[in-house]
């Protein structure tokens, strides 16, 4: 399939989406678009100084977008009234709202829409979410993750809430995802109860944002995403029968295969799965998808309901009462 790039500046794109569109064998970057006119692109690639152009080139059949959360939207809604397929970074919007405008545009101009949240392909969080639904835990009790890392750059996008900055979105997604699972929640569900409390930077996001979430299940679950504390990246769920944890839980390297399973009598085992290159395997599954060969592993639906849990968080934090 025929790639471009809006934002080829960006450094999730350089460091990860670029090497796996270069590694796939079912991927062709042919364009990327930089209004700083400086990309990282293979010689190969036309470039282009503005999205427009790129999205009027014929021979891009699909967008990587790694653009800023506030600009996620219109782009989207701009590449599929191109006819182009999207694969858009995480979080998909800012808010739930504007996350099913985008696949709305997308399901009537007939082209496939899907987040870029790549922990999911990963062999070892496949492995961790086929453990989990065929109940090796038993009944899940209690669930707690953790992504954090001191985020140095003031200037980053991040960092600003017009921008659509802030933990929560830029991490929550790692972290919320695997424990709505754990506690058998499913789109289209009611809402969890939850809890939540924010540190603010003085740029007006949230620096730190923690919160709880409970089930009708029994299962209840804390999570913290923090771009002010330790890096740490961890996962843990409890159950009945017995323990799951990973460390790194959310950004595993090609050799990340290891599950620490602890029994009810308290015995540790190390569970292992095969490798895997997550961005590529991730790029390939987009690739399949748009030919019709695979269905979503994760669905436009599924990313808009998890927005809905984030909108739900932010305003508990706002308000608690």
């Amino acid at each position: 399939m025929r790639w471009g790039v809006l934002g080829a500046t960006s450094f999730v794109y350089r460091r990860a989406v670029l090497p796996a569109l270069r590694d796939s064998d079912t991927a062709q970057l042919v364009a990327t678009a930089s209004r700083t006119g400086t990309d990282h692109a293979d010689d190969s690639a036309r470039r282009y100084r503005d999205y427009a152009e790129l999205l009027a080139d014929p021979d891009v059949e699909a967008v990587y977008l790694p653009l800023p959360n506030d600009l996620h939207e219109p782009w989207t809604v701009a590449a599929a009234a191109a006819g182009k397929h999207v694969l858009c970074e995480k979080p998909l919007a800012p808010d739930a709202d504007a996350a099913r405008r985008m696949a709305d545009a997308c399901a009537t101009a007939g082209v496939a829409l899907v987040e870029a949240y790549m922990t999911p392909y990963h062999p070892r969080t496949i492995r961790w979410d086929a453990l989990v639904a065929d109940g090796w835990l038993g009944t899940p009790q209690y669930g707690t993750a953790r992504f954090t890392y001191p985020h140095r750059d003031p200037t980053d996008h991040r960092w600003r809430a017009d921008a659509g900055g802030g933990a929560l979105l830029d991490l929550g997604v790692y972290c919320i995802e695997p424990l709505l699972a754990a506690g058998g929640w499913r789109p289209g569900d009611a809402l969890p109860e939850v809890a939540a409390h924010t540190v603010m930077a003085g740029s007006g996001v949230d620096a730190t944002f923690a919160g709880w979430l409970s089930f009708p299940s029994g299962f209840a679950a804390s999570f913290c995403c923090s771009f002010d504390a330790p890096e740490s990246q961890t996962l843990e769920v409890v159950g009945t029968a017995g323990a799951l944890r990973v460390e790194p839980a959310f950004t595993p390297a090609l050799d990340d295969q290891s599950i620490v399973a602890t029994s009810r009598d308290g015995d540790v085992t190390i569970l292992r799965s095969e490798p895997g290159a997550m961005y590529q395997l991730m790029i390939d599954h987009v690739g399949r998808v748009v030919r019709g060969l695979e269905q979503p592993r994760r669905p436009p639906t599924a990313s808009i309901a998890l927005a809905g849990v984030l909108d739900r968080l932010r305003a508990t934090a706002r308000d608690p009462a």
